[in-house]
C-alpha cells in the first residue's frame, strides 16, 4: 500500500466525523494496516497507542480471539435476519441478560425522589 496514494485518496473521498478538516492540511489522518491488542501499526512500521479503544468501541483490544471465535461461529449460523417479525436464541439470550443486568441496578436517583 501507497500510504501517501491512500492518504490522498482519503481527503478526497471521506470526512472524518469530530475532526477539524482543516486540520488535515498539515497533521493527515495515519494510515492503519493492522491493529492488535490496544496497538496499531502505521504503513511505514510504527506502532501507535490506541488510548480511546477506537472511539471506546473496542473494550477488549483489537483481534481478541474470543470475539473473533463468538463472530465467526454467529457467521456460519447466519450473519444478520432483521428483527421484525423473526426472533433468534441469540437475540432472547441477550435481551434476557440485558433485562437482567437493568434490574439490578439500584432505582434512579432523582431530586423528587430525595423529598419524598
Amino acid at each position: 500500500m501507497d500510504a501517501t496514494s491512500l492518504i490522498d485518496r482519503d481527503l478526497a473521498a471521506i470526512w472524518h466525523p469530530c475532526s477539524q478538516m482543516s486540520d488535515y492540511a498539515d497533521f493527515t489522518p495515519l494510515p492503519i494496516v493492522s491493529a492488535s491488542g490496544c496497538r496499531l501499526q502505521l504503513a511505514d512500521g510504527r506502532i501507535v497507542l490506541d488510548a480511546i479503544s477506537s472511539w471506546w468501541c473496542k473494550s477488549l483490544g483489537h483481534g481478541h480471539p474470543a470475539v473473533i471465535g463468538a463472530i465467526q461461529a454467529q457467521l456460519a449460523r447466519f450473519e444478520h435476519v432483521i428483527l421484525a417479525n423473526t426472533t433468534s436464541e441469540l437475540v432472547v439470550g441477550f435481551a434476557e441478560r440485558l433485562l437482567a443486568a437493568a434490574n439490578a441496578l439500584p432505582e434512579p436517583r432523582t431530586q423528587s425522589s430525595k423529598l419524598k
